[in-house]
């Protein structure tokens, strides 16, 4: 009886020590569970992952085939800021404009970073053009402000940021060389694209960009005659469509002006790889 008692003790002695050290680890897991950091578009991530990417959780806003123009975050997406270290916005788009006052008024702890505020403002077909991420070297611009923010929260982490930061730019430098090289040559140098997402690349490597949407709206009949016509006096040959349209929308012009029709992602994870299509897709 005796021997069994003392079995049964060391069982339960056992047990409770086997539980204070799951609810330790469980401690422990919480207490080095990676801070979370909110960004209000994909491109955003791509620069966020590649300053700190194994600091820090990303969580995008805006979700895949939104407008981040249009888009309008819901009360649970603000709510969940509260949970956030940061929010990274570009600074330039429609629905970060509209929603900054709500986020303000209800995280108002919130550290936001605005991360276009060093890329000069780009004058489109309807006004300022918001799509600051288009091109390698404001991607370095504002991989740079990403840093100086993200350092400003955790100054241990200033001297990793500081070196990925360095490597990062030294890589959009070589990207920049490499699309100017293999741009150098194209004849034709305007294009046709839907939404006017790619203005900064244009300006980047002397390319002329013709947008078929007016105002975020479809074209009149009118427009769409003046573009044929402006197509074909050009050399168009390659007509651009961004993922979450309808490629429909711009096949009947490019039959009439014998170009081909390209689907690209401006909102992509990977900015980098897409630079590298679009060029292609310009190449003859």
């Amino acid at each position: 009886m005796l021997k069994l008692k003392i079995q049964i003790t060391g069982l339960v002695t056992g047990m409770a020590a086997l539980v204070l050290l799951c609810g330790g680890c469980a401690t422990d897991r919480h207490a080095t569970a990676e801070p979370t950091v909110c960004v209000s578009i994909a491109p955003l991530k791509y620069l966020v992952g590649r300053l700190a990417g194994d600091m820090y959780q990303v969580e995008t806003m805006t979700p895949t085939g939104a407008s981040p123009e249009t888009y309008q975050p819901t009360p649970a997406q603000i709510a969940a800021l509260d949970d956030c270290l940061a929010y990274v916005r570009v600074g330039t788009l429609g629905f970060e404009k509209t929603t900054l006052r709500r986020i303000t008024e209800n995280v108002p702890h919130l550290y936001q970073i605005n991360a276009s505020q060093a890329v000069a403002p780009l004058e489109g077909s309807d006004g300022d053009d918001p799509h600051a991420w288009t091109s390698p070297q404001t991607l370095k611009l504002m991989a740079r402000e990403i840093a100086r923010g993200l350092a400003h929260i955790d100054k241990h982490k200033a001297d990793t940021l500081k070196v990925r930061l360095a490597v990062f730019e030294a890589e959009m430098d070589s990207l920049d060389e490499q699309l100017r090289e293999s741009l150098e040559g194209v004849d034709k140098r305007t294009f046709l694209i839907y939404h006017p997402a790619l203005g900064y690349f244009a300006q980047a490597y002397g390319l002329k960009q013709l947008a078929v949407e007016q105002d975020g709206k479809k074209p009149s009949a009118a427009h769409l005659a003046e573009l044929v016509k402006q197509c074909r006096e050009e050399g168009v040959s390659v007509v651009f469509v961004e993922k979450e349209y309808d490629p429909a929308l711009v096949a009947p012009i490019a039959r009439e002006i014998g170009a081909k029709v390209v689907v690209i992602d401006p909102l992509s994870e990977n900015p980098k790889q897409q630079f590298i299509e679009i060029a292609k897709a310009l190449c003859p």
